[in-house]
């Protein structure tokens, strides 16, 4: 088994997500890295912020962060699977 290192994702859910189905959204992120044989260590409960500039013609957003540690081979797949999963 290879050595797990530490990692952090921090992500933005665009304000077009309902308000009830954000901690929806980020616990499908945590359950992609629990899947790809990682192990949450903090999940930061997202938070609605004005961007620092527009993102898709949006001024705000969810900003949410998990740290985590993942065998590093894994972590691509992780990436992978984690975009789009607004959708």
């Amino acid at each position: 088994m290879t050595e797990q290192k530490k990692y952090e994702i921090a992500y933005l859910i665009s304000p077009a997500v309902a308000e009830g189905e954000v901690l929806v959204v980020s616990g499908k992120l945590a359950k992609i890295i629990e899947e790809g044989d990682g192990l949450v260590r903090h999940q930061e409960t997202p938070a609605k912020q004005r961007l620092s500039y527009p993102i898709k013609k949006e001024q705000n957003a969810y900003f949410g962060w998990i740290t985590f540690s993942a065998p590093p081979e894994n972590v691509g797949n992780i990436e992978k699977n984690a975009k789009g999963v607004e959708n």
